[in-house]
């Protein structure tokens, strides 16, 4: 997707603004493009491409699966907070992606693509909480990519747009699976037919977003909850967000019957003993995940 005419920005801020059509992506390293910083139990995560809006290159965002990949087999890491550098949080497709690809026959298309969707699937299927902490713009694929996270939290500098329309392109990154349950189906239609962007309190009162803070605040707000998190029994916290994932698929029935094997399968780890005795002994407990 690329970036909207409308996003706010100047002509040589815009993604994609600067020269040059190699291979590859100017920051093509993951620790360039994707720093990730721990604070405790959480792993935050920063789209550092600033000069670009945070544009995502698809020859890059397969990198962001490999780091939640790793985030999900580490123990340590209870939640993960994903934000941008900047003023963006991301803009959309880096617009130099187009050149190349207009090169691109079908088959080298759709196998380009493929790491694309991947990790836009293993962002929503990430078995931990995901957090958005967004900071400025999220355009098209960047919107997108906020929505696939299980909770976003915006700054007051946040402004949201599907703009797909306005290039000729229908939604990506799943918009059209997440953005009807966020908004509901007639909101979700307003947004993608206009390719008009809201700001963070419209944002809110829609229920796009779950929190506005003020920009300075953001980042350390996103980290309080996962904190909060990370106090918590890491699989309760798991099944909960297996079962939340599941809801929108499954009947009521079905819904109870889940519960039911989870919360089996939970009642034999030392985790639910902990808990239930530390609520006895009135003291905070200590979850191992085990």
């Amino acid at each position: 997707m690329t970036l909207s005419p409308d996003t706010p920005t100047g002509p040589d801020e815009r993604a994609g603004a600067s020269t040059g059509t190699g291979p590859k992506a100017d920051d093509a390293e993951p620790e360039q493009w994707l720093p990730t910083e721990r604070r405790d139990g959480t792993l935050v995560i920063t789209i550092n491409r600033p000069h670009r809006l945070n544009a995502l290159a698809w020859d890059l965002i397969a990198d962001l699966g490999t780091i939640l990949a790793d985030a999900a087999a580490d123990d340590e890491v209870r939640a993960v907070v994903l934000t941008g550098a900047g003023r963006a949080f991301s803009a959309g497709g880096d617009v130099k992606d187009q050149k190349r690809r207009a090169r691109w026959g079908v088959v080298e298309r759709l196998d380009k693509i493929t790491p694309v969707m991947d990790t836009v699937r293993a962002c929503w299927e990430f078995p931990k909480p995901l957090i958005a902490a967004v900071n400025g713009v999220a355009a098209g694929a960047g919107a997108g990519l906020a929505l696939v996270c299980d909770v976003r939290y915006a700054s007051t500098e946040a402004r949201f747009g599907f703009p797909f329309v306005k290039v000729g392109l229908g939604p990506d990154y799943g918009v059209s699976y997440t953005l009807p349950r966020l908004v509901g189906p007639g909101q979700a239609a307003r947004l993608m037919y206009s390719a008009r962007y809201v700001d963070a309190t419209e944002a809110l009162r829609i229920g796009l977003v779950e929190e506005v803070l003020p920009a300075d605040e953001l980042l350390d707000g996103a980290v309080g909850l996962a904190t909060e998190i990370a106090a918590v029994a890491p699989l309760g916290v798991r099944l909960s967000k297996q079962a939340l994932r599941r809801s929108a698929s499954i009947d009521f029935a079905t819904a109870i019957t889940t519960e039911i094997a989870a919360q089996f399968l939970a009642t034999q780890t030392e985790d639910h003993l902990e808990g239930a005795t530390a609520f006895a002994e009135k003291r905070p407990p200590v979850f191992r995940n085990r």
